[in-house]
């Protein structure tokens, strides 16, 4: 009797086993670091592009609006995202001066500079924008677009 008890639990302890490397060797859905950095410049430019596209589709979706009411929306919204980019590349310039040893002191108070100068430019555009934004919204849109980080 012992020895089926002993059995059962190999048997056991086994399938658990295969079971965990199986579920180790699975692909990862995504894109993940690596495959991002393996693509060439075009390759990223396009798959940005992409997820841009999906993400104002599906926002599209969510405000329920029409696609003559979208064509008027969609220009402010398209402008203030890609001011999020001017932003993320404005903030990458300056994490390069900072990380880098061999940036001397002038450079990297001339890499301040402009990442405070690009800011306060965007910060500007990004207001004009909002408002124009929130003039063609319904209340309950604004809030969608609030929580979507496009409003504030």
């Amino acid at each position: 009797m012992r020895s089926r008890a002993w059995v059962a639990v190999t048997v056991a302890l086994a399938v658990l086993l295969v079971g965990a490397l199986l579920a180790q060797e699975q692909p990862r859905r995504g894109m993940g670091r690596g495959r991002w950095q393996e693509m060439s410049e075009e390759e990223r430019a396009q798959r940005r592009k992409e997820m841009q596209e999906r993400r104002l589709s599906r926002l599209k979706e969510r405000l329920g609006v029409s696609d003559d009411e979208w064509a008027v929306l969609s220009e402010p919204i398209t402008a203030l995202l890609a001011l999020s980019g001017e932003q993320f590349a404005a903030s990458q310039k300056l994490r390069e001066a900072v990380g880098a040893e061999e940036t001397t002191t002038e450079q990297l108070k001339k890499a301040l500079d402009e990442y405070r100068k690009a800011r306060k430019d965007i910060a500007a555009r990004r207001a004009k924008l909002q408002a124009q934004l929130k003039a063609l919204v319904s209340l309950r849109q604004e809030a969608m677009l609030v929580l979507e980080g496009i409003l504030e």
